[in-house]
Formats: structure tokens, sequence, C-alpha cells
């Protein structure tokens, strides 16, 4: 370990240390029981966290509640925002307010409930059965979120705010914040909102698409170049340097008429601008081992402007026969990149290459179900899903393709690719008796995808999409989960249209033709309750077969530098399979009942045939395990918290193009806080992410013309280490 890295390590274990000392010293208190609740729909053994639960800590906002519950962290860290998925019925919400999701595709769940005052929720449930009553679809555990009726009744309105000095240990600092505000004015409740955010997004699991991802101010990092025969060609030491700048305006409101029908509103307006540039100052050497005379300097700068406009509205009406429930939502997305390489040597200036792209997306979404009672113990909600998104994006590349030192312009490339999809379903939810729930969703989807590529006709697709999802309580404590459904992916439209690569100051084409995947996904997994609310413990395995899977392939003819090209493509099949182990324990035997541990732990397997190589490799952004540890203690009596989580992965991220083969490992991440109450509803929280630098290593080998040709240009090797950041935040209720 380094010595840089050392420090940090030390500096770490002593705050914990020194927190845990106060720990030792304060009269323990058990936390408060919770209500084991059955609920109306007969489902067995849910739980139910009220205000003598909360009322014991130091609470600002919603996030806090659900972080003392054991085992909801993990559950809170793997949610991300609501726009993952296909519309709005695919996928699913593992956090609803009052039942439902939010009325929006692009909002943070997390981010979301700090903006709710602690003090407004009058309840959390446990919700591990089905229901008709709540559109759940979950890995087998939804937490519902119930606020106060008349929150804000007893005088005035609500608010919390954070202020953040922000700054990491290569220089930088800055300050940003939040600010939240909700009052109810007759029936209508409203919640206004403001946060800026200098920092990228941190990840909070250790998955996701490569996991630990852009998500840096600074960092360091050491490439190497090397011949086929093995002779160093290039040492360049790089300087990387990422601005963020997240502002996010969000409003909601809820209107609740006098027949018990509700409408509500959501709104989000966030412009984000990022600036990125690395500086390379790199030596050369010959095949023969020789240092060539003279320094080159290389700068790279990508500068991105995005602003996300969402408008979401749901409406809610008791009726006689059932419940009827539509919700829309309407997002509209510029992106602005501009992208240049210049390279100096000497006195010489050599544009490398430019790139200029602009890109607006939108989304229409409209979904209406009516969800009516059957027999005793059922119901059927029968619903319809309308989307048209869009892509219209206008690029001007330039390369220098005669190695002349100056650029040549490419052709301006408009490309417009539009969707219109349609859904219809029916949910049947059936509670056979208190012990045993069913439910069983057949849909059928119907999409028509057409672009302004003359020779690419109008696609139509259909597909039939059935889901089971059947729950048993063995016992009170005990509950086995088996789930089968069949699963089709939104289409990134990135992947129909030319894209200009980074990395190798290229222009890519897309692929039009590209089909959406389909997955059959089966899990079954099994749900352990400890008594006197100590905590859960699970283990689910899983088995994913995907067909038309989403890669690069070969595609088109000959560059025009006469070279193969790679475009998205859809390879035939691929497959995932593994065992999920989690749970969240209090520390009651060990005389620590404010303790818990949340942890998850993850071991995978996934194979694809490679389109270039012919050879069978991991998907990529699938590692061989994942690991989540985490650790919180809250010090009641002394109005103090502290805590650590460790994020680790195993095994190696593979990503393959046409002429280039790169593996990545990264090491494991430790991030820790302490947080102390102070007068006047003040909170005092410090936070340190990546203590340890969390180094990523990584390998890249270059071929001449191909895999499939076999020929090595050159091997890339390199090593990077990302900033050490530090929060000081003063959070507070007013």
């Amino acid at each position: 370990m380094s010595t840089p890295a050392a420090i940090r390590l030390a500096s770490g274990v002593a705050v914990l240390a020194l927190t845990a000392g106060l720990a030792h010293a304060q009269t323990v208190a058990p936390v408060q029981p919770l209500t084991v609740a059955q609920p109306a729909g007969g489902t067995y053994g849910n739980q139910v966290y009220g205000q003598a639960f909360f009322a014991q800590f130091n609470l600002t906002n919603a996030e806090d509640l659900l972080r003392r519950i054991p085992g909801i962290a993990t559950v809170l860290d793997s949610t991300g925002n609501n726009g993952q998925g296909r519309g709005l019925g695919a996928g699913g919400d593992q956090i609803l307010i009052n039942g439902k999701r939010m009325a929006s595709k692009s909002t943070d769940v997390a981010s979301a409930l700090r903006r709710i005052p602690g003090t407004s929720v009058e309840r959390v449930e446990l919700i591990r059965g089905t229901s008709g009553d709540l559109e759940i679809r979950s890995e087998g555990l939804v937490v519902n979120i119930v606020l106060k009726a008349g929150a804000n009744a007893g005088g005035g309105g609500q608010g919390n705010f954070s202020l953040d000095q922000r700054f990491n240990n290569m220089g930088w600092r800055d300050f940003d914040g939040l600010f939240s505000y909700s009052d109810k004015v007759g029936n209508l409740t409203y919640t206004l909102g403001y946060e800026k955010n200098l920092f990228s997004p941190i990840p909070t699991a250790p998955g996701g698409g490569g996991g630990f991802g852009g998500e840096y101010t600074l960092k360091d990092r050491k490439e190497i170049y090397y011949y086929p025969n093995g002779q160093m060609q290039q040492f360049r030491p790089q300087q990387w340097e990422r601005q963020h700048h997240k502002n996010i305006f969000t409003a909601q409101g809820a209107y609740a008429f006098q027949d018990g029908s509700q409408l509500s509103l959501n709104l989000l307006f966030q412009p984000h601008g990022t600036n990125q540039t690395d500086a390379t100052p790199y030596n050369s050497y010959t095949s023969a081992g020789v240092q060539l005379p003279g320094v080159t300097d290389e700068y790279h700068s990508n500068r991105q402007m995005r602003t996300i406009t969402e408008i979401g509205g749901e409406y809610e009406a008791k009726l006689k026969s059932g419940t009827l429930n539509v919700i829309a939502i309407h997002n509209y997305t510029p992106v602005k990149t501009t992208d240049y390489r210049n390279r100096t040597f000497g006195s010489a200036l050599t544009e490398v290459s430019r790139n200029v792209t602009k890109q607006v997306t939108q989304e229409d979404v409209i979904r209406s179900t009516f969800v009516m009672p059957l027999a005793k113990g059922q119901s059927l909600t029968v619903g319809a899903e309308g989307a048209k998104n869009s892509l219209n994006q206008r690029q001007q590349g330039y390369f220098d393709f005669n190695k002349d030192g100056r650029l040549e312009t490419v052709p301006v490339t408009i490309a417009v690719v539009e969707e219109q999809r349609g859904e219809m379903f029916l949910t049947h939810n059936w509670t056979i008796n208190p012990k045993v729930t069913l439910e069983s969703t057949l849909s059928y989807e119907a999409s028509q995808i057409s672009t302004n590529f003359p020779a690419i006709p109008v696609q139509s697709y259909g597909f039939l999409k059935p889901r089971l999802d059947f729950r048993y309580n063995i016992t009170p404590v005990d509950r086995l989960r088996v789930k089968l459904e069949r699963t089709v992916s939104q289409l990134r439209f990135d992947n129909f249209v030319p894209i200009y690569n980074v990395i190798d100051s290229r222009l890519d084409p897309g692929n039009p033709g590209i089909a959406p995947e389909k997955m059959w996904n089966f899990e079954a997994g099994i749900e352990r309750r400890l008594a006197k609310d100590q905590g859960t413990m699970e283990a689910r395995g899983f088995y994913r077969a995907t067909t038309d899977e989403i890669e690069r392939g070969p595609f088109g003819g000959l560059s025009s530098t006469g070279l193969p090209q790679s475009a998205p493509v859809n390879l035939p099949d691929a497959k995932q399979y593994g065992l999920e182990l989690k749970t969240g324990l209090r520390m009651t035997p060990l005389g620590l009942p404010n303790a818990q541990i949340n942890a998850r732990y993850v071991i995978q397997t996934s194979n694809v045939l490679d389109p270039f190589s012919g050879r069978e490799r991991s998907m990529p952004n699938v590692y061989d395990s994942e690991i989540t540890l985490g650790f919180r203690h809250d010090l009641n009596k002394l109005r103090a918290a502290y805590g650590a989580t460790l994020l680790a992965t195993t095994g190696e991220l593979v990503n393959s193009d046409i002429r280039n083969l790169t593996y990545t490992s990264r090491d494991p991440r430790l991030q820790i806080f302490a947080e102390k109450g102070l007068p006047h509803d003040l909170t005092l929280r410090a936070e340190i992410y990546n203590l340890t630098g969390s180094p990523e290593t990584g390998r890249r080998l270059l071929y001449t013309v191909s895999q499939a040709n076999g020929a090595i240009n050159r091997t890339e090797s390199y090593t990077e280490t990302k900033d050490t950041r530090f929060v000081l935040r003063l959070r507070g209720k007013f």
C-alpha cells in the first residue's frame, strides 16, 4: 500500500475508533419495538415502523428514517432512479411514497427522499407479499413511506436544508447544498426543492454498469504503451480533472378532492454541465528501447451540457367498482457535447480531432390501470400504456485523415429515430390463504421504429410478456419466493446513430436495424426475519437467458481509412446466473442494539460468444462477484452516529470491439461518516469517500486490422487512482 493510501486509511480508522470510544462510554438504550401488521389484503407478516420507533433517533429527512431499519440500506442504495426501465410498468419500484411511485423517470429516489422532512412521515411499511393495491414489481421487498395526512396542520410549513463544504485530497474545494420546503394549503400539499451538486455521483453499490465509473473530480493515471515485441513504446502520465455542475429544481404537489380522488404533479428542471480535461506529457521510444528526444504534450477536452425538463402527473379515483389510476410523463432532454484533442511537440501544434454533437431526446408516456376486486382475496388489474420516444442528432466531425497535422471536415450527419409503442396487460393478484400469494401478469407489447435512413424500412415488433410471482410464508418468519418473467429492454437510440469514440478519436457508425433485447428471468429465494426486529437474512438464486443481446459487432463495409468497422448489433444469446446473499442485522448479541450491519454478496457467471474473435467470454459490466458491507451505530443519548461502507468486486470487466480488447479490475472502496446532533435541530456530518483511493488497473490489446486478423499493433496497460473526497455537511430543519 502506498504511503498516502496508508495515511488515509489510518485516519479513517482513527475517526471510527474515537467515535466507538464515545459509544462505549454511553449507557446502551435498546431500540423501540416495531409493529408486525396484518394488512388489509391478508398477506402474512408485513412490518410497520411508526413514529415511536423513529422518535429515538436524530432525524432530518425520510432517507434518515430508512437507514435506521436493518436491511433497507442495500435496498435504498440499489434503487437508483425510475428511468432505467421500459416505460412505466417494467422493472419495479422498491421504494414507494403513499403506495405510489413518483410520477418521474429522471428523479433519483434517494435524492427525492432527502427532500421529505422526517417529521412528515407517519410510518414506514415493509411489504413482502403481492398486492392489488400497490403496483409492486420488486425483488421481494417493497418499502412504502406513508406521509401524515395533515402533516402541516399544526402550524405552517416544514423544511430542511443542507450546506456542504466539499473538498478532496488534491487541492479542490467548493460549496453546494440542498433546500426543501413542504406545506399544505387547503386540500393541496406541496414540496419545493433546490439542490446544487458539485460532485459527480458516487456509486452506492459495486455493480451496475461498471460500478466505479466516471465519478471523480481529479485522478492520477499512468499509461504504458508496448510494441508487439514487448519493448516500451510510450510512457504516459496523465492528470485528469472533471468539473461537475448539477442544479436540480423540483416541485411536487398533490390535491385531494372531496370525493376521495387525488391529483398529483411532479416537475423537474435539471441543467447539468460537465467539463472533463486530461493532460498527458509523454516520452516515446523506438522498438529497440532507445528513448527519442523531446516530450510530446497531449491535451484533451470534453464539454457537455445536458438539460432535463420533465413533467409528470398522476390521477387516482376510487370508484364503486374499483380504482382508476392514470399516470403520464413528458421528458425533454437536449445535450450538446464538444470534444477536441490537440498534440504539441516542441513548437509544433497538431490538431488530432474535433467533434460537436447536438442531441435532443424526448419521451412521452401515459399509463392507465383499473383495479377491481373479484372473489375474496382476489383482484384484477386491467391496464394499457402508450409511449413515444424520439432522438434527433446533428453531428459535425473533424479528423486528420491524411496525417498532415490539419483537420479535414467530415460531412454533417443528421439522424432521426422515433419509436411508438403500445402495451396492454392483465394482472391477477390472489391471496390464496394468509400464507400464500400469487401474482400473474400477461401483457402484449407492439412497437414501431422509424428512422430517416432511406435504406432502413420501418420496423415493427410484437412481444408477449408473461410473469408469475409466487410467495409462500413457510412460517411466520420464513418466506419463499419464486418468480418467472419475460422482459423486453428499453432501446438506446444512441445505438442507432453515429457516435464519437472519445478514446480512439474516431466516428463509429450506428446500426438503425438493431432490435430490443428479450430476456427470460427465473428467480427463487428464501428470507428469514429474526425475532424482536433483530434483522433479516435472504438468499436468492437467479438465471437470465437473453436473446438479441446488444453488444458491438462487425458492421458494414470498410471505413474511410480502409479498416473494417463495428457498431452495436444483436447477438443470438447470452446467459447470466448466480446467487445473491443479503442480510441486515442488529448487533444486540454484542451489547450494541443500536448498531447494525448490512451486507450484500453476489457471485455470478455470464457468458456470450464474442462476435469478433468467436471465443466465449463474460458479458460486459458483469463482475465475478460484488460485495457491499455496511456498518452503522446510532448513539441515541449523544444524538450521534458513525459508520462505514465497503464496496468491492472480484474479476475483470471485459469490453470487446473490433480492434481492441480491454480488461479492467478495481480495488475495494471504503467510505466512512460520523455525525453529531447540535442545538436548534442542527446536525453536523463528516463524510469521507474513496478513503483507499480504490486503484483501477487495466490492459488493452490493440489489433492492427481486427481481432479476427490476430495481429497486435500495441498493448497498453494503466493504473489510476481517483481522488479521496471529503464533505462537511450542516443539516437542519425549519
